[in-house]
């Protein structure tokens, strides 16, 4: 373990810095190959012939791939011009190491796991055949990957008729090996062209990103240009996870999307791993160095050895995750035939010099020179002892020293009523520390907790728990939503309407950024070709694109749409919400209103405590489009409705489903809420001018003051299904009264 070699092991032969050695003689705790002789000391550590030096497994263990093969997005309609798919061949291929193949066959858009048999930091080939239907075998994709953990996933490779095809791969540059929750790292990404012809006028983006993924991206245009067969394209961008689990690491997906020159688009991601916290491990010898290797739980190794000899003292130090099942730490000393004094220190300092220089317990921890008599240690502690050059020492880290997170119960959610919130500490002794206010708690701020709290309106609870010579545990977020959902109140004009809870939501993968609403109600669903008309006496929609009168009206701009708020809250004998210099919305006709840009209905104003129809702000639109749930992860849904496993097609309609159409509006499922058309069917017009959201915490946030262009929200019939998502935002000018623009009312409570 004195320095860094590679050794390799596998198809008979041995292999010392890439020279081959034939394998003359093995059992299960020798293998002599030319020179050497190779004595098994334990799972992970092997010594070179009689004691000359010791080597440590570098992959100690194998793993799997995950992936998927893809016809999704717009490559699909690509994928199904290929022909009927019987099933993907797999073939993935160690390149250093022939035996290490595996071959299994998967359906198009079904995730895929190979044997665990993968070993992180060999290179692999993934290659693809096609079967068809009718027996024939058409060649797919062909890409290369080195994975990094036990558990790595290559995200997905396309299938498609195109002559250009692409794949994305990723790593974080840093100077450390791990990254951490928290913090800020730069992504190098590689867009590569695995197709047979060039791609022209090729760009990228990132669509919604996963709960507490955050990409900052500096470049400007986004282009990747032209992308030759086998080239790849740079990108560099920020990224920052922010989600706390309850594991040592949590694994993040970054979605990347490549759009080439016909619009067609990739969907791909790059999965990383960040960590919750370091430990650092100091270790100190006096006269010589020691040397050795850190083990992780997925036994990988990590080597280190003390440097410098100042004074006779040698000294190195290294920070790894934390890992809550532990490392062993396994030092050698392969130069002296006398007995070397070192100290290991785990999350401190090693022990003084003077200790050291006076030690003088040859045997305090042996016998320790195999890994099932490791001797445990604790974070937070130093020991002192001896080696030989012959020895091998073992230490295991225990994980009893880091406390768990605070448990709640009942569980996070929404509710029709009070609840009694309990929280529980996972270590004996430890104290809870915890705040309803937003705020972080720590070990010195926060209320202690003494017992239930009684939780009756929308209220967020974070908790920490500590104990005196223990490390602190992580924030434990909850938050209860106390509402009346689903109740209902019915209206001769337009339907039912939704009652709407208050609550607070992440409107972004900024856990900072939330958005507080109050109480409201929704219409149902969409405004109707039939019912605009009964209250303008004009029905401007395009026939073209409509199946009946019973679909959502089309071809309104926003001009038309708080005409209409004002017209029914008149009707019905309520104060109009809305208020447009010189105008009388009672007599008001539909003529009259403007189809080109207009600065005075432009500085329309809203009396937000009038009982009569608008509508409804982006927020607004965005916590009902959620169902009202899921404060912390809502905006990641796919469409509204989404559970993460159900299929877009039953809830909206969108331009794989539409026909090109708009439908009768509520024939789709509803959301959680029982609001149809949330996603798809039209885009909806919203009050709010488009702009930047404000950082930080937002309370019935009604947009910019000012703008040139209004938001739209929830995709329509023509769309793809991307523009579905709760999260995405989409804006026009007032004056556009396309066939695929209309809207929904809300009034307050």
């Amino acid at each position: 373990m004195d320095q860094e070699e590679s050794w390799y092991v596998g198809d008979r032969q041995l292999k010392h810095q890439e020279t081959p050695e034939t394998i003359s003689a093995s059992s299960e705790t020798e293998l002599k190959a030319g020179s050497y002789t190779l004595t098994k000391q334990s799972d992970n550590v092997v010594k070179v012939n009689d004691g000359e030096f010791y080597l440590y497994r570098k992959a100690g263990a194998t793993g799997v791939l995950t992936g998927m093969i893809g016809t999704g997005n717009d490559a699909a309609a690509s994928a199904r011009a290929l022909g009927s798919i019987a099933g993907i061949k797999n073939i993935v291929r160690n390149l250093g190491n022939s035996s290490n193949t595996e071959e299994f066959t998967v359906q198009p858009n079904t995730p895929f796991e190979t044997p665990p048999s993968i070993i992180p930091g060999d290179s692999y080939t993934v290659e693809t055949q096609i079967m068809m239907t009718d027996g024939t075998v058409k060649d797919g994709p062909v890409v290369e990957v080195t994975p990094k953990t036990e558990r790595d996933d290559l995200g997905t490779i396309s299938l498609t008729d195109k002559p250009y095809n692409f794949k994305v791969m990723g790593r974080i540059n840093s100077l450390s090996a791990y990254s951490y929750i928290g913090q800020s790292y730069l992504l190098d990404i590689q867009v590569k062209n695995i197709g047979t012809e060039d791609s022209y006028g090729t760009t990228y983006e990132f669509p919604p990103q996963e709960s507490g993924v955050t990409i900052t991206d500096d470049n400007v245009n986004r282009r990747l240009g032209t992308i030759e067969p086998g080239i790849e394209k740079n990108i560099s961008v920020s990224v920052r996870f922010d989600t706390v689990g309850t594991g040592d690491y949590e694994d993040a997906r970054v979605k990347v999307w490549i759009r080439d020159i016909n619009n067609g688009v990739w969907e791909d991601s790059i999965t990383l791993r960040f960590y919750r916290k370091s430990t650092t491990f100091n270790f100190a010898s006096v006269d010589m160095p020691v040397y050795g290797v850190v083990l992780s739980p997925e036994k990988s190794g990590t080597y280190f050895g003390t440097r410098g000899g100042t004074g006779g003292l040698y000294t190195t130090s290294l920070v790894m995750p934390y890992r809550s099942n532990g490392y062993v730490v396994s030092l050698s000393r392969a130069t002296a035939n006398t007995e070397t004094v070192y100290s290991i220190g785990v999350g401190v300092e090693t022990a003084a010099r003077t200790a050291m220089d006076s030690f003088n317990d040859t045997a305090i921890f042996e016998p320790n020179n195999e890994e099932t008599l490791a001797t445990d240690m604790a974070i937070g502690t130093s020991i002192i002892s001896y080696i030989h050059k012959n020895d091998v020492d073992f230490f295991r880290l225990r994980s009893d020293a880091v406390i768990g997170l605070v448990s709640f119960s009942p569980a996070p959610g929404t509710y029709a009523g009070s609840q009694t919130v309990t929280m529980t500490t996972n270590t004996s002794g430890a104290t809870i520390r915890y705040t309803t206010d937003g705020s972080t708690p720590t070990s010195t701020y926060g209320t202690v907790y003494s017992g239930a709290l009684t939780v009756s309106a929308t209220q967020t609870i974070k908790a920490i728990e500590y104990k005196a010579g223990m490390t602190n545990s992580g924030v434990a977020s909850a938050m209860y939503v106390i509402s009346a959902i689903g109740t209902t109140t019915s209206n001769p004009n337009i339907g039912t309407l939704i009652n709407v809870p208050a609550g607070t939501f992440q409107r972004d993968s900024v856990s900072t950024n939330t958005s507080r609403v109050s109480a409201f109600r929704m219409s149902k669903r969409e405004i109707t070709r039939a019912q605009f008309s009964s209250i303008l006496g004009t029905d401007p929609s395009s026939s073209t694109n409509s199946s009946g009168t019973s679909d959502p009206v089309q071809q309104v701009n926003w001009y038309h749409s708080i005409a209409f708020c004002n017209k029914l809250s008149i009707a019905e004998g309520l104060t109009p919400v809305y208020s447009v210099s010189g105008v009388t919305f009672a007599t008001l006709t539909y003529a009259s209103i403007p189809i080109s840009t207009n600065s005075t209905w432009d500085a329309a104003s809203a009396n937000w405590s009038a009982n009569g129809y608008r509508l409804p702000t982006e927020m607004e639109w965005m916590w009902a489009a959620m169902g009202a749930t899921a404060g912390s992860t809502g905006y990641l849904k796919a469409f509204a409705g989404s559970t993460g496993t159900n299929a877009i097609d039953e809830y909206a309609w969108y331009s794989l489903n539409s026909s090109s159409n708009t439908h009768p509006v509520g024939t789709k499922l509803p959301n959680e809420l029982g609001l149809y058309d949330m996603s798809g069917n039209v885009a909806e017009w919203i009050w709010d001018w488009y702009g930047a959201f404000p950082a930080g915490a937002l309370t019935d946030y009604r947009g910019a003051t000012t703008g040139s262009k209004r938001v739209l929200r929830g995709g329509c019939f023509a769309s793809h299904a991307s523009y579905a998502t709760v999260a995405l935002r989409t804006n026009n000018q007032a004056l556009y009264d396309l066939n695929m623009n209309g809207f929904r009312v809300v009034r307050n409570p």
